[in-house]
């Protein structure tokens, strides 16, 4: 079997890459509209949401922490007070929460259906904010000019020449549930901490970083999510083809 990853995050030549969101096919395991979510239209599982945490916006790991549990848990008003971006960027960010969202709750319909047999496609994305709390940090020093005016433009809204320059860090985080790398960039002004939202996604500047393609995606998970709940697959097995199949479609457009 295989499914669809998400978020591939790496360390390459001794420096963070930001994180980018893409579909890489992987075996074995897999991640809408955000007002129908798989662990409650679906009338089954029930996901177990984190209360939100109140990020020390002058201590980098409160707010890797704080936006790790919001993007995760469905909160997308404190994810993107947490963030810096354009509006295209926050509303990348915006599904990004919703696909995670929907993950989980395939995640928790496909336990509950398939019990023990479901562990091996299980994602435990709801489990990263654990990872955050051990979160290092670097200086980042590798953004291109022109990009870092940009993004400083966007927090303020005022000419880049008329900003003194953001202090920049890169997190990383061993998500040790999937055993994988997530590079974070933050950067701060005037004494606060806040995630860059390009490492989220860019749509303006990365043709691959669709915000309707993702908002497919999410659909086609919350969709899963249900027919699982109403009992059309014998197999979690089954279902992870179904999933395969369904999100290979939106691939190939």
């Amino acid at each position: 079997m295989t499914k669809s990853l998400y978020l591939v995050l790496a360390l390459v030549a001794g420096g963070v890459i930001c994180a980018l969101l893409m579909r890489t096919s992987r075996s074995p395991k897999p991640k809408g509209s955000a007002s129908v979510t798989a662990g409650t239209s679906a009338g089954s599982a029930q996901k177990a949401l984190r209360p939100p945490v109140i990020a020390d916006r002058a201590d980098p790991k409160s707010v890797v922490v704080a936006f790790a549990t919001a993007l995760t848990s469905g909160d997308k008003a404190t994810a993107r007070k947490l963030a810096v971006g354009t509006p295209k960027q926050l509303e990348y960010l915006d599904t990004q929460v919703d696909d995670y969202d929907a993950y989980n709750g395939f995640d928790a319909v496909l336990s509950k259906r398939f019990k023990d047999d479901a562990d091996f496609y299980l994602e435990h994305y709801d489990k990263l904010p654990d990872s955050a709390k051990d979160a290092t940090f670097k200086p980042d020093g590798d953004g291109a000019a022109a990009e870092t005016a940009a993004a400083d433009t966007a927090a303020t809204d005022k000419p880049a020449t008329e900003q003194p320059a953001a202090e920049r860090l890169s997190a990383v985080v061993y998500f040790e549930e999937k055993g994988v790398f997530m590079a974070w960039k933050l950067m701060k002004r005037d004494g606060q901490w806040s995630i860059d939202a390009r490492c989220i996604g860019d749509p303006e500047a990365k043709p691959e970083d669709s915000t309707e393609k993702l908002r497919k995606h999410v659909n086609a998970t919350n969709d899963l999510a249900r027919r699982v709940a109403s009992g059309e697959f014998r197999s979690a097995e089954a279902a992870m083809k179904a999933w395969d199949e369904e999100h290979g479609k939106i691939e190939g457009e």
